[in-house]
């Protein structure tokens, strides 16, 4: 899918032509080849579209007075999205509920009625991530001292390709979680392996490591970048 930009003379474009769909969404206009809707396959696929139906299905019950929280906590300034081209656009309520209710189940909290409080935790500084080349371990070292009680942290990695049971990813996967983290060094190289297979040799790794607070709230990553 790519997103683009119309000029003058077009407004917009939706349908299907030749094999290609034109759509739009609070992003702005896209393109993607035509595809019949793609077969559930995997455990992660599967669970990761049990928890969107769950939450949005969950936007039923909640309060007329929660949803205008909800509104209220979208249109602050400090939800601005920036697509690729630059251009700023807001998600709404239900998308924010849905988001951070979906970023509570993924680290095993229970879902919320009312947004997070305003303040984005910042990424995090005294942490790292080490994927050694020739042993098969992977390792999360942090100052605990840096976090508190009121976050998780939440280490997510990508890689292009794996093999065996788990291959074929796309995008980030959640691999990891800290609650009430401290002091330490972490192995999590089972978990790896849980969600992309073996990891070849000279594999490119990327790693992404979060602050999320414990009302759902995510902030800026910390990236790393490694091979196998």
């Amino acid at each position: 899918m790519a997103i683009v930009t119309w000029g003058a003379m077009v407004s917009g474009v939706r349908g299907t032509i030749g094999g290609v769909t034109f759509s739009g969404n609070r992003q702005g206009p896209y393109v993607k080849a035509w595809a019949a809707p793609a077969t559930r396959h995997g455990e992660y696929q599967v669970a990761s579209r049990r928890v969107l139906s769950t939450n949005a299905q969950g936007w039923g019950a909640v309060s007329s007075a929660h949803k205008a929280l909800w509104a209220g906590f979208a249109a602050n300034i400090q939800q601005v999205q920036t697509n690729p081209f630059g251009v700023t656009y807001y998600l709404s309520g239900f998308q924010w509920y849905v988001k951070v209710n979906g970023w509570l189940a993924s680290v095993g909290r229970g879902r919320v009625a009312t947004p997070p409080a305003p303040g984005k935790p910042g990424a995090p500084t005294n942490v790292n991530v080490q994927a050694l080349n020739y042993v098969p371990s992977a390792i999360l070292t942090l100052a605990g001292s840096e976090f508190s009680p009121t976050y998780d942290l939440v280490l997510e990695m990508e890689s292009p390709f794996g093999i065996g049971r788990a291959q074929s990813i796309p995008g980030r996967v959640l691999i990891y979680t800290l609650q009430v983290p401290t002091d330490g060094a972490y192995e999590f190289w089972p978990q790896i392996v849980a969600r992309f297979g073996f990891i070849e040799t000279e594999q490119q790794i990327w790693f992404w490591v979060y602050r999320q607070t414990i009302a759902g709230y995510r902030g800026a990553a910390l990236r790393f970048y490694g091979s196998k």
